[in-house]
């Protein structure tokens, strides 16, 4: 952590206690303003709302970039995936 605040985050969104607050984390996310957020998912649809969010688009860029994004299969027989996507802040 800086003195500005903190320089990593890593929320998960499948293990927040309500769905209806994930837009206010996000929010708080925002506000905090990492340099660097680890996000990791399970639930494509949540990935893309949250990302949507936070990476914005073309016309309309949101406040990280997406550096990388990593697929870790932790359940081979299944079609369980989970994703690491990793955001910088934009400068």
């Amino acid at each position: 952590m800086t003195a500005s605040g903190p320089s990593t985050c890593t929320p998960y969104p499948p293990f927040l206690v309500e769905l209806a607050a994930v837009p206010e984390t996000l929010a708080r996310l925002k506000k905090l303003a990492p340099w660097r957020v680890n996000y990791v998912s399970c639930d494509p649809a949540t990935l893309a709302r949250d990302l949507a969010a936070l990476v914005g688009s073309k016309e309309n860029p949101g406040p990280y970039e997406i550096r990388d994004m990593n697929l870790f299969d932790i359940f081979p027989q299944t079609y369980h995936m989970e994703v690491l996507a990793r955001l910088k802040r934009r400068k």
